[in-house]
């Protein structure tokens, strides 16, 4: 007689196991402090039983144990037949042969009177941190994780709640001010409507902008880079994006970003110069105003009318071409890609870059309630990332995917977003949830 153990492994053959744990049972002591979940398969022994894995509505203390298919889970406090809890797993508990994890899903629940369930949608999710949601339901706190842009709630006591979510990128499991939130557009909502608007995504921004990093052209003139958009407050600055000024040393002057905050910068004076590489702009709020391609760059080079041309394939095309001090106007050439440019300065260096061959006209829509449209496109030439405009103006936009919001309000810095008691609220919610479009051919 031959024997063995079973193995907890697949068979060898047959399709990849792509289904996560199910939980088969639970089992309940008789003095109701111990729990005993019972699951299809063998759990991994790196499943989270904490966290992300397992976790209480309203938040109480429990320890948990894996043994094999099993978790026996300890109630570390005294169970109240007048409080509803409810215990949930998520994707911490994965399955042992192919980590599959267990989408966020209610478990138990002490209680068997009915209770709220909603799903509501989240703009925007990406990466793989995870995305917790945070109500508050008749003074209890109760947290729910984000799962493929949708969050799950169910156990709420009540159907007026407030809530938002957050990402934990440094899984702690507690909000920090550099993580993005999810804010709904409405602070008190009602569990027992029919559907929620999606909640949208911002970053709490409660800083000026940063110190630049600072190069130095010559004795006079200094680059300053920014990490953001900002706009500048004074005399001898020149914008060449709106990330990037060009300045005189040894000045000062304020600069801000797009919430309104204000950091007075002091340019550094030297006779001192670093080694400095030419480099080409895209003014991205110039561009929009205007079917030309308008590059800024630091030289103060001025020459008479020319023009610039590309190839594609075995055709070529080309076109006007104009230069100013610091400035260089380009008309459209009739090719939608992005085509690789050349300057050639008069010492002989060459500066390549590459450019939008065209752009094209979209004018923007009239919506109820939308004052101004806020347009987000990818970044070129170290130029911004959204440029505003009016309903029913047009802007000229190059090949790709975009995005917009529309504001309520027509001028100013836009805020939206306030903390309070140590969460996020808010305060001037868009009039026009986001909406993506593809620009050309």
């Amino acid at each position: 007689m031959c024997g063995g153990c079973a193995s907890i492994y697949p068979p060898d053959g047959g399709p990849p196991d792509t289904e996560p744990p199910s939980l088969r049972k639970i089992r309940q002591s008789s003095r109701g402090k111990t729990l005993h979940l019972y699951w299809n398969e063998h759990l991994s022994l790196t499943s989270d039983l904490s966290g992300t894995g397992l976790w209480m509505n309203p938040s109480l203390p429990f320890e948990a144990v894996l043994r094999g298919r099993r978790i026996q889970l300890r109630l570390l406090f005294e169970p109240n037949s007048q409080r509803c809890i409810s215990l949930w797993g998520g994707p911490g508990l994965k399955d042992f042969t192919e980590q599959n994890p267990l989408p966020p899903q209610l478990l138990w629940k002490s209680c068997l009177e009915d209770t709220f369930a909603f799903k509501v949608p989240l703009e925007q999710t990406n990466g793989e941190a995870p995305i917790w949601a945070l109500f508050s339901c008749s003074e209890q706190a109760y947290r729910f994780l984000g799962w493929q842009g949708w969050v799950y709630a169910a156990g709420l006591p009540s159907d007026s709640c407030t809530g938002w979510a957050w990402q934990d990128q440094d899984r702690n499991q507690r909000w920090d001010i550099h993580e993005p939130v999810w804010l709904p557009p409405y602070d008190l909502f009602h569990a027992a409507q029919d559907s929620f608007p999606p909640w949208q995504r911002f970053f709490v921004d409660t800083f000026p902008p940063a110190s630049p990093k600072v190069q130095l052209l010559d004795s006079i003139w200094a680059v300053l880079f920014f990490q953001e958009e900002v706009f500048p407050k004074g005399e001898y600055v020149f914008p060449l994006s709106e990330r990037v000024l060009l300045v005189r040393q040894g000045m000062s002057f304020a600069v801000q970003d797009s919430l309104g905050l204000e950091r007075v910068i002091q340019v550094p004076f030297s006779s001192d110069t670093q080694g400095y590489g030419v480099n080409v702009f895209w003014p991205l709020d110039v561009n929009a105003r205007t079917p030309l391609i308008v590059l800024r760059w630091t030289e103060e080079l001025t020459c008479t009318d020319a023009f610039w041309a590309a190839r594609s394939g075995d055709s070529l095309f080309a076109a006007d071409a104009c230069f100013e001090s610091r400035q260089i106007w380009l008309s459209p050439l009739h090719l939608s890609t992005e085509v690789e440019a050349f300057l050639h300065k008069a010492n002989g260096e060459v500066l390549r870059f590459r450019v939008p061959g065209r752009k094209y006209a979209v004018t923007l829509p009239t919506v109820s309630g939308v004052a101004r449209w806020r347009v987000y496109g990818p970044s070129r030439l170290f130029s911004g990332t959204w440029v505003e405009a009016l309903p029913e103006e047009t802007i000229w936009l190059p090949a790709g995917d975009y995005a917009m919001i529309g504001l309520g309000v027509k001028e100013g810095a836009w805020h939206p977003v306030v903390i309070k008691e140590g969460r996020p609220y808010l305060i001037a919610p868009v009039a026009s949830p986001l909406q993506r479009f593809r620009v050309g051919e």
